[in-house]
């Protein structure tokens, strides 16, 4: 299979080799690999370096402390089991350390109330925060790095920007 840049983040079968751009690679890699594994040189230390990963947060409480904390937050709701959800987590990784966005994830059913609080219809959902409120959503199924990094660029773009 030969991949490209677009068809990378969807792929099980991740290939450094077939995709050349710093940004792209470090939204698209895989947490799971290491240099070991084929990371261009010019970007080991790229990914390496940084080690923002999403918080876990687990209660109504923590989200918004979580939330008050960062002038800018995104968060994922999402549930046990779901497939789509568990397919995020490296994704949001990958686009923490590519942004300056403070990424966090929270299980509303560990906390029912947060269903209604924040009207979640679906999972993954995906809400942006700025100052404290609500200013951006996107809840439609899995999204690739590419997708959500655009998503904040249109909402944020001096946190997308600066890296």
């Amino acid at each position: 299979m030969n991949l490209s840049c677009e068809t990378v983040n969807r792929s099980e079968q991740w290939r450094p080799s077939t995709c050349h751009d710093p940004l792209r690679l470090r939204l698209a890699a895989p947490m799971h690999l290491s240099v070991r594994q084929g990371f261009p040189r010019t970007t080991r230390s790229v990914i390496m370096a940084t080690t923002s990963k999403p918080s876990r947060l687990e209660t109504g409480d923590e989200l918004d402390d979580f939330v008050d904390a960062h002038d800018v937050a995104l968060v994922e709701f999402y549930t046990s089991g779901c497939a789509l959800c568990q397919a995020m987590e490296p994704v949001l990784g990958n686009v923490a350390r590519a942004t300056d966005i403070t990424i966090g994830m929270v299980n509303p059913g560990d906390d029912i109330e947060l269903v209604d609080r924040f009207d979640i219809r679906s999972v993954p959902t995906l809400i942006l925060f700025e100052d404290g409120q609500e200013t951006a959503r996107l809840a439609e199924g899995f999204q690739g790095g590419d997708a959500v990094t655009e998503f904040l660029a249109e909402h944020v773009p001096s946190a997308v920007d600066a890296n």
